[in-house]
């Protein structure tokens, strides 16, 4: 599975991996909008074919990136911050919906190969979920994105 789902399923945990990747492909299929003035079967055809871009991206193993995120935004109506780390380039891209205010914002870091989601625990419920309470028990060793991917498929991070 792609570390960009991985990474947006801790910030979706009622779905998989998989069926967020799902989602956003089908949202994509459907020529739903993801950058304002440019039809999406267009946008997805600078690669080839839309569908098989389409097709492509709803294997487990295909990487996904600033399109996918682009649509996560808008589905999910949140803002997406990308913490671009690669090399001695240190800059943040903000994704925003196409349509109407975010509802919530989420970071993932970016290393230029792969992406980690940002985590800030609070006391207030996740940010796409405020009413779910996270399990605060956590220590910095548990930070790590293979410890809180192995653990939340497992129940609770400890």
């Amino acid at each position: 599975m792609s570390c960009l789902f991985n990474s947006l399923h801790f910030f979706i945990p009622s779905m998989t991996p998989q069926q967020i990747r799902d989602r956003i492909c089908e949202y994509l299929a459907q020529n739903e909008p993801v950058i304002e003035g440019i039809d999406t079967s267009v946008l997805l055809s600078l690669d080839g074919p839309a569908d098989k871009y389409i097709s492509r991206m709803r294997h487990p193993s295909t990487w996904g990136g600033a399109i996918e995120i682009q649509a996560a935004c808008n589905i999910w109506r949140t803002a997406i911050i990308v913490q671009n780390r690669r090399g001695s380039e240190k800059s943040d891209i903000e994704f925003v919906p196409v349509k109407g205010a975010a509802q919530s914002s989420v970071a993932v870091q970016w290393t230029g190969g792969h992406y980690e989601p940002i985590v800030e625990i609070t006391n207030s419920g996740s940010p796409l979920f405020p009413d779910v309470e996270p399990n605060l028990h956590v220590s910095e060793k548990d930070l790590t994105c293979d410890h809180l991917l192995s653990t939340r498929s497992s129940s609770k991070i400890h």
